[in-house]
């Protein structure tokens, strides 16, 4: 039971999970947390997904304010992703499905 907490609003929640549907995008965060932040350590990190997923997958998430895009200023281009406050946030909520999940599955 939720106590001295605000009422649920079902449209946020819709709208947060809607945010960490696609496929890859929770694997991608993920790593992005353990600290893999360039293109290349994702895609090696990231099992089964390829440069074009990836790639649309990190864009969308920096359209969403998830993740910021560095450019790290080397020949060849390399770039590093990294969270955003709105992006951090999601760490304890990542965290609590985890826990949730060992709890009851």
């Amino acid at each position: 039971m939720i106590e001295n907490k605000k009422a649920l609003s079902e449209t946020n929640v819709i709208t947060a999970l809607s945010t960490l549907k696609g496929k890859w995008i929770i694997p991608i965060l993920i790593q992005i947390c353990a600290g893999n932040i360039h293109f290349g350590t994702l895609l090696r990190s990231v099992p089964n997904i390829n440069p074009r997923s990836l790639a649309h997958s990190l864009k969308f998430l920096e359209n969403e304010g998830v993740l910021q895009k560095e450019d790290c200023h080397t020949i060849p281009p390399k770039f590093a992703y990294h969270l955003t406050p709105k992006g951090n946030a999601l760490k304890p909520i990542l965290h609590a499905l985890d826990d949730w999940t060992n709890d009851y599955h």
